[in-house]
């Protein structure tokens, strides 16, 4: 029992001896061939003033890992210094995108991956940069992608070429698109009013059989306007997603919750003080016939647009139109 109250007593000394603050009165960064000693200084923000106990020597060591400059280092006090060895990454001095045939979509790439010229390489950077450009190829229907980067070293510069050889492969094609869920609409109309189109051998120009996100991003706007123009108001596009099928085609559902039909209720228009009402009663007229109606996107939009010309065309010289919507009786909206 005395042994371990030893113990635990000699560990409470380290303890406090260990972050117990210090001051410096020298800093020696050692290792640093490409940064000055002033810009690791500055990175790092490391000041003679400071005291340096192990919550602000964590702090400074994940400050330089953080700027992506140093592949490795070591930080220690001694002799009243503070002395930081340093490891530093390579140097990107070129990088290269082989295979898009598109060059907006190339230039888009470089543009939009985290690693630059002139800038330090790490390897979680080109994972990352890996991973960017497979979702970015994937978005524009190159679902069978393939990337194999290389890279080329100069160690006498500590710098490297990045190229990055990309095999597109074919566009993934839309063999079917399904619509499931709680739908309460036949599928051909629906499929009417979507962008994306079944892939069949006479559509051999048309670009809307290929699988693009922003397409699909689209069709969900698409069927969900064309739900609450026919009442539909709180419908839902719960996800949209594809299915590879073993043809070599893309099976697109989506999944659609209508939900209830919602009617106009009570209208009402609150206008400012210094506006004349008079100027309005086209507004409150149509009030009075879309009430008891079934809710409409159109409609909704159309009072708008009116009501914006209505105060452009009389000159007010203001206005935002703000709409506050209350359901009522489950399935009624006041405005």
């Amino acid at each position: 029992m005395i042994r371990l109250s030893i113990l635990i007593s000699f560990f409470n000394f380290f303890f406090i001896f260990n972050s117990v603050a210090q001051n410096v009165s020298n800093i020696v960064i050692l290792g640093n061939e490409r940064l000055s000693t002033e810009s690791i200084k500055v990175i790092g923000n490391i000041n003679l003033d400071d005291n340096y106990d192990n919550d602000r020597l964590n702090k400074l060591s994940k400050e330089l890992y953080k700027s992506n400059f140093f592949k490795n280092l070591s930080i220690k006090i001694e002799n009243n210094s503070l002395i930081i060895d340093v490891v530093e990454n390579p140097i990107i001095e070129s990088i290269e995108i082989q295979g898009i045939k598109n060059k907006s979509l190339n230039n888009f790439l470089i543009e939009n991956i985290s690693l630059k010229n002139r800038q330090p390489y790490t390897e979680n950077l080109l994972k990352a940069d890996l991973n960017l450009i497979k979702n970015i190829l994937k978005s524009n229907g190159y679902y069978f992608v393939k990337i194999t980067p290389s890279i080329t070293e100069n160690s006498k510069l500590n710098s490297l070429s990045i190229n990055f050889n990309i095999d597109q492969g074919s566009k993934a094609k839309i063999k079917n698109i399904k619509f499931i869920g709680e739908k309460k609409i036949k599928d051909k109309k629906i499929l009417d009013i979507i962008a994306s189109e079944e892939h069949r051998f006479w559509k051999i120009i048309s670009k809307n059989v290929y699988l693009e996100q922003n397409r699909i991003d689209l069709d969900k706007r698409l069927i969900e306007n064309y739900y609450k123009n026919l009442g539909y108001y709180d419908v839902k596009v719960l996800s949209s997603f594809s299915e590879f099928n073993q043809l070599g085609y893309f099976d697109l559902i989506f999944n659609i919750r209508a939900g209830e039909y919602y009617y106009f209720n009570e209208l009402t228009l609150n206008l400012p003080n210094d506006y004349s009402r008079k100027d309005f009663e086209k507004i409150q007229n149509f009030f009075d016939k879309i009430k008891g109606k079934r809710y409409s996107l159109d409609d909704f939009n159309l009072i708008l647009s009116d009501i914006e010309n209505i105060a452009s065309t009389k000159m007010y010289d203001f206005i935002d139109a703000t709409v506050d919507e209350e359901i009522v009786e489950n399935d009624k909206i006041n405005w």
